[in-house]
């Protein structure tokens, strides 16, 4: 079994497919920079670096059923 996790500061959502992870993973990152476009932060390009934000993929490797 294969799917994608996005996580984003702690709490995550799974997808199946690459496409549906990374477009949640874009809207997340756009909710941020629109984050820091109202609040004036200027160090946008700067601190992206530390956002808790991935995409991860995930495979089962083995079920007690094997």
């Amino acid at each position: 079994m294969l799917w994608y996790r996005v996580f984003n500061d702690g709490d995550y959502r799974d997808f199946n497919t690459f496409a549906e992870a990374e477009s949640y993973y874009d809207l997340c990152l756009m909710q941020r920079w629109q984050d820091y476009k109202d609040n004036d932060i200027l160090d946008w390009e700067e601190d992206k670096q530390w956002f808790d934000l991935s995409i991860v993929k995930m495979e089962t490797i083995l079920t007690p059923a094997d």
